[in-house]
């Protein structure tokens, strides 16, 4: 007996929340900065839609004063089509629908740092599978 197809297709994906704040001091401290990145990943389910929400905190410190606070929540809707078991939908939405919707905050947050008038903040991409797996540890 064949399986029916089970799949995911992305509706949108929309930024809901953006705050930007840098000190107004103009030294270049904020290249000596450590990042302190925060992620949430929350889940909204409705019929065969659902959203996932992406919340990224970044907060750039040196010697203990936060120089730049980043806040970014994007989320991604998505339609389900097949018979998903909610294991396979959690996965999903723990690790797959955080990394399509994280390039977009990236951009993001590049953005608001250069119109800040500093430098791009680059940050590094992130291992979901990684990161899902050390969460239910």
């Amino acid at each position: 007996m064949e399986q029916p197809k089970q799949t995911y297709q992305l509706i949108s994906i929309t930024n809901t929340e953006s705050y930007f704040k840098r000190e107004n001091a103009l030294d270049n401290n904020y290249l000596k900065a450590t990042n302190n990145l925060d992620l949430n990943i929350a889940k909204n389910f409705e019929n065969d839609q659902f959203g996932v929400f992406l919340t990224v905190h970044l907060k750039q410190e040196f010697e203990g004063k936060v120089l730049v606070e980043v806040k970014v929540t994007t989320i991604g809707v998505f339609k389900k089509t097949g018979d998903i078991t909610q294991e396979a939908l959690d996965a999903f939405c723990n690790v797959n629908a955080p990394a399509i919707i994280f390039p977009f905050v990236r951009e993001i947050i590049a953005n608001l740092s250069m119109k800040g008038g500093i430098q791009p903040i680059m940050i590094q991409p992130i291992n979901f599978i990684e990161l899902n797996k050390q969460e239910k540890k």
